[in-house]
């Protein structure tokens, strides 16, 4: 009987652990909450319920969370990050019951009531310097960069003066309500001005900051001049100066060679004017400079006006000396018709006079026969 009681204890003794071990199991357990930054973003820091954790090289932070009637407290203690040339700004959370677009940094009650992942979105941007070459690759002075205009396919159209410095979005979330997925830009160049034109062509150069290198070149189209100032008569090369109006206004003068020729490279495409100075007369030429090309330019030199104004007297002296022979033969012709017709009136008054003479002996023959009378006959006798 003794034996059969301690062998009741015995059993006893062995089922209270294995009945008490399922109470013991059954205790609440810690959570698992995992926070994501999207684009990966590195030593983001955050505070759980006061307690700092710091994303890891991928962008991920993991914490065991205890259990916890109240909801949690989370903050992003840096919405704003900086490592070396790439600047992080908060955008928004994802991934929460409550408050599933949150545009705040920080979040209050926050249930982690099983395993939980949250999103955090981040917009990076990135200081690039801008770079510029000519179609031979040849460095073009960025001092004479005016203005430079970006446009992003992620939306939105960047003008920036000269060639400083310019921060470009190099990551961010795509639009929408859904899960951000992070999206990385491509710029397109839609001008570069020089001399106020405009030296690129549209949305022909393409880039990726987040994947380019941290200088960006750019080609600018820029074209050469040869100008050569000719005289307009004589065909002659004229050395002088050349004024050019370039198509922003600004005026600059140069001067040519021994020959009257001048190069002017590196010029933009755009419409200019250029006239030679110091001449007699010289005539403002509009040039559209859309390619290298060779420009005359013809001027009237104080030769050329000597040489007019030789030949204008020449011309008016024959002229005198033609209207002088003209007259003289003129002359001449009304003085020989005025000797013809005092010639002619001196012959039909000797003509007049000869037949008034005629006429006048007729009538005294006439009269004299009248007053004698006819001759009487003759006898017979004395004819006998």
């Amino acid at each position: 009987m003794r034996r059969l009681r301690l062998l009741l204890v015995l059993i006893l003794g062995l089922a209270v652990p294995v009945v008490l071990a399922p109470t013991a199991s059954a205790a609440p357990r810690d959570k698992s909450l995992e926070i994501v930054t999207i684009p990966p973003t590195p030593a983001a820091r955050f505070l759980l319920d006061g307690q700092p954790v710091t994303t890891d090289a991928r962008g991920v932070v993991r914490v065991l969370v205890p259990p916890s009637a109240a909801g949690h407290r989370i903050e992003l203690a840096n919405p704003t990050l900086a490592v070396g040339d790439t600047t992080s700004r908060f955008v928004r959370w994802h991934g929460l019951t409550e408050a599933e677009q949150g545009y705040n940094p920080v979040l209050d009650d926050v249930r982690v009531d099983h395993r939980m992942q949250i999103r955090v979105a981040f917009q990076e941007t990135r200081t690039v310097r801008l770079s510029f070459v000519d179609q031979a690759s040849k460095p073009v002075d960025p001092a004479r960069i005016g203005t430079v205009t970006l446009h992003s396919d992620a939306g939105g159209t960047r003008t920036v003066a000269g060639a400083g410095p310019v921060d470009l979005v190099t990551s961010g979330p795509a639009g929408g309500d859904g899960p951000p997925v992070a999206k990385e830009p491509t710029y397109s160049v839609q001008s570069v001005t020089i001399d106020g034109a405009n030296v690129v062509n549209v949305g022909e150069q393409r880039f990726r900051p987040g994947r380019e290198e941290k200088v960006l070149e750019i080609v600018v189209l820029l074209r050469s001049a040869h100008f050569r100032v000719r005289d307009r008569l004589l065909g002659t090369p004229v050395p002088t100066s050349v004024e050019i109006t370039y198509p922003d206004g600004r005026v600059e003068e140069t001067s040519t060679d021994a020959n009257g020729e001048v190069i002017l490279p590196n010029l933009a495409r755009g419409t200019y004017r250029v006239a030679a100075l110091g001449q007699v007369y010289a005539v403002d030429q509009e040039l559209t400079l859309s390619r290298s090309q060779f420009v005359d330019i013809s001027v009237l030199t104080v030769l050329d006006a000597v040489i007019a104004g030789g030949i204008g007297v020449l011309v008016l002296a024959l002229l005198l000396w033609i209207g002088r022979k003209r007259a003289r033969v003129h002359r001449a012709r009304l003085l020989e018709a005025d000797r013809d017709r005092s010639e002619h009136e001196t012959t039909e008054h000797e003509i007049a006079v000869r037949d008034g003479a005629q006429e006048t002996g007729l009538e005294a023959t006439t009269i004299g026969a009248r007053t004698t009378g006819p001759p009487e006959p003759a006898q017979e006798g004395d004819s006998r």
